[in-house]
């Protein structure tokens, strides 16, 4: 991603303007925006499941849209539906999860997908239509409805609009993918590629895609009396027409779009947003629209505005629901990552993505000569690609939630009855915290500040704030994987002069709390600290029968004397209990690894401060020869019997042994840092010790000294007497604007478990664990520390 863009901050949403929501009504989902955002859909319905492709008949899609009453529909199967007639829609209150369904998701082909009811939100569907039954239709719409979301969907290979949705009410289309209708195909009219009329009462059209259509790029049609808003949209490649109509006495908010011509858009239309409809005065508000490849009109937006003369110039913006709204070019960074079914994105989507990236077009039989990206039938670019196949989890209770899902969560995976509860939330039902925790990551994204880690954070006193804390320079996330949570990133250079980093990983499927039971570790690699990443493969899985059965987590690695040591966790019974630290060496980076078959350092014995556990390694060969390995733990009883949000004190030790694989034995000192002797149970975790300029040097997490959020940085002469400690980082709000946190993420907006990466013996770069991110799960994060002198 371009560094600039990156770098640029978050446009505040306008305060003026903005319709009153209604107090304490739920959003159809966590990042719901727009005048859609209060459909309730089937919430508390029937649970219905989609067990097979087929087009009729129980257990398809068309017979759960078919019943009656409020319901959630979700999949337990995954591919392409070959229909055999129009899917209508045409009973209320209705939820379809697309994004439950294993592999690659969902794809309806064929026919198209038609809304004709009330309070519907359709979530990641793929609507995929194409020319085989020689119909002329829309890949997907609706028309005359109220209260409507549809979210994260993909629409392409209409014979006629891609997507239109009009004359409706209160009806929001977001982070979608409307892409390449049939131009020349069996439409009675001729060419026919066009990507929609969109519109209606109060209605919210933000950060979709609309690429390669002719014309109507959209087509707006407004009811005359509430306002169309269409913010944060990217447009590529359009033909003869880019976006047009109005209507009479419509009213348009056109905001923070991002055009972008490509090979098939005309000489003189390559400078135009929008063309007014003749037949009736509307009214536009334009502000903050970038059309590529012409500065004067993105710096004066009527510039790029025909046919002036029966459209209204409207000072101010028409009354909106607000949205989470980016400035153009990050909207479009932002689109091109999260837009359409991209959850999982199949072949073609990709393939669409990278074209606009580029400006490049694939296909195109007539129009224009051929060549430019306008295609005649689904067959220029592939047609249906191939869907992944996946596992659906089992579910005992047949409630929508998979069994191992609902443990997790305390609840009961063999009552059918508690998905309509609210035990999770007070606004949502537990089958509805599930689906949203599969893919809630609509617009989070990072943008790291200009002044990152300059400004003096005023709320913390001066001289606790160390020099550490001002060299760091932010480069953002670099390490995320679609489907895992990742967690503490272990930096080595490597012998081939490249970036190794060892860090775990658990599907997302289990939640934030998988590290527990579900973790592995895995091996990556760069050309530079800041990535891009490589995954090359799992180096530790957990072993059943061993002390690390049921997981491997939090590594630590060091290179000494000709050998790579990789230090872990490792646990026996998905529990703390049974955390202990684990061994593995290998003489090359790229294994293979000989690991140890017994912890290299048990718990305490019993009734001491570290009986219940050894964990979160941290390691130094003293200058003496022997090898130092500091260990958090805590008192067992007091962390079964204390209540609170957290239980018993963690504390630091250290064990000395002759070699790095041991015998370790615990010195008379410990517990060598002890912050409960501050009260109201403070504590650290996450330690890292190194060396620089002859002294011992410690980074950890701070967990109530100061607060949750910020680093800690010790020194020592000994390694065994330290500091009082200062500030080594801040909380994420220091260096990103980012989203509001999504509601399954709890410890949002900090950095833990820091590790280093040295070069010629000082610290060159700080990585750490945070969660958040693209996939809104969890993710590496790397500062440059700065020398001296820059």
């Amino acid at each position: 991603m371009n560094k600039t863009l990156f770098r640029l901050t978050f446009l505040c949403c306008m305060l003026l303007c903005f319709y009153k929501p209604v107090s304490g009504q739920p959003l159809a989902f966590p990042t719901a925006e727009g005048f859609g955002k209060y459909t309730s859909g089937g919430r508390g319905g029937r649970i219905i499941t989609v067990t097979n492709l087929n087009d009729t008949g129980e257990g398809s899609l068309r017979h759960a849209i078919e019943q009656e009453g409020a319901r959630i529909v979700v999949f337990t199967v995954d591919g392409t539906i070959e229909l055999q007639s129009k899917l209508v829609i045409k009973n209320d209150s209705i939820t379809i999860a697309g994004q439950s369904a294993p592999g690659d998701g969902i794809c309806l082909k064929g026919y198209p997908l038609y809304v004709n009811a009330n309070n519907v939100i359709i979530r990641f569907i793929r609507a995929r239509m194409g020319d085989l039954h020689g119909i002329e239709d829309d890949a997907m719409g609706a028309m005359r409805v109220k209260d409507l979301i549809i979210d994260h969907c993909s629409m392409s290979w209409s014979v006629d609009e891609c997507l239109s949705v009009y004359r409706s009410e209160n009806v929001t289309v977001q982070w979608c993918m409307v892409t390449h209708s049939l131009s020349r195909s069996l439409h009675t009219k001729g060419a026919h590629g066009f990507g929609g009329i969109w519109g209606g009462g109060k209605a919210t059209f933000h950060h979709n895609l609309l690429a390669h259509h002719s014309s109507r790029n959209p087509r707006f049609a407004s009811d005359g009396y509430h306002p169309v808003d269409f913010r944060n949209n990217v447009v590529f490649n359009w033909g003869y027409k880019p976006a047009y109509g109005g209507g009479r006495h419509g009213k348009i908010n056109f905001v923070g779009n991002y055009y972008k011509p490509g090979p098939a858009t005309s000489d003189e239309k390559k400078t135009v947003f929008l063309d007014p409809a003749e037949d009736g005065t509307s009214a536009w508000y334009l502000s903050d629209n970038i059309m590529v490849g012409s500065e004067s009109v993105t710096s004066n937006n009527w510039e790029g505005v025909t046919n002036q003369k029966p459209c209204i110039k409207a000072a101010e913006p028409f009354p909106f629901e607000a949205i989470h709204q980016d400035t153009p070019e990050v909207a479009y960074e932002k689109i091109l990552l999260y837009a359409g079914c991209s959850h999982r994105r199949d072949y073609y989507d990709r393939q669409v993505i990278e074209e606009v990236r580029t400006g490049t077009v694939t296909g195109g039989e007539t129009y224009g000569g051929g060549n430019k990206g306008i295609i005649d039938s689904q067959n220029a670019v592939g047609g249906w690609p191939l869907l992944k196949q996946g596992e659906s989890l089992p579910d005992s209770d047949g409630d929508g939630m998979p069994d191992v899902w609902e443990t997790a969560q305390g609840l009961n995976p063999n009552d059918s009855t508690d998905g309509n509860e609210y035990t999770l939330h007070n606004e949502y039902t537990n089958i509805e915290v599930y689906l949203n925790s599969l893919v809630d990551f609509g617009y989070h994204y990072s943008v790291l500040k200009e002044d990152a880690g300059l400004q003096v954070i005023e709320k913390y006193p001066q001289e606790k704030i160390s020099d550490f804390s001002k060299k760091l320079k932010p480069l953002g996330r670099i390490m995320e994987s679609e489907g895992y949570y990742v967690w503490c990133c272990a930096p080595i250079f490597g012998e081939d002069g490249k970036v190794h980093l060892f860090y775990s990983r658990w599907p997302q499927k289990y939640g934030m709390g998988g590290w527990i039971h579900k973790c592995e570790i895995a091996h990556a690699v760069a050309d530079s600290p800041e990535g891009p990443y490589t995954y090359l493969e799992t180096v530790l899985a957990p072993r059943p029968g061993y002390f690390d059965a049921t997981t491997c987590h939090n590594p630590h690695i060091q290179y000494i004397d000709g050998t790579y040591y990789l230090f872990y966790m490792g646990n026996s019974d998905g529990s703390v209990y049974t955390k202990r630290i684990g061994l593995a060496k290998s003489k090359s980076l790229y294994g293979p690894w000989e690991r140890s078959d017994t912890p290299i350092l048990e718990a305490g014995s019993k009734g001491t401060w570290d009986d219940c556990n050894t964990t979160n390694p941290a390691f130094i060969m003293h200058p003496d020869g022997e090898a130092w390995l500091y260990y958090k733990s805590w008192n067992e009883e007091a962390y079964r019997n204390e209540t609170g949000p957290i239980r018993a004190n963690r504390k630091y030790g250290l064990a000395i042994a002759d070699k790095v694989d041991g015998i370790y034995k615990r010195v008379k000192e410990n517990p060598i840092v002890d912050f409960s002797v501050h009260g109201d149970n403070k504590q650290v975790e996450d330690a890292y010790v190194y060396m620089e300029d002859g002294r011992f040097k410690m980074l950890m997490r701070d967990m109530g000294y100061f607060d949750h959020s910020v680093g800690l940085i010790f020194e020592s002469e000994d390694g065994i007497h330290w500091s009082e400690p200062r500030i080594a980082w801040f909380g994420a709000e220091a260096y990103l604007e980012e989203p509001p946190a999504p509601e399954h993420l709890k410890r949002y907006g900090r950095f833990e478990r820091p590790q280093l990466l040295m070069k010629d013996g000082k610290p060159a770069y700080l990585f750490v664990a945070m969660q958040g991110g693209k996939y809104a799960t969890a993710s590496g994060f790397v500062f440059e520390i700065l020398s001296d002198n820059e």
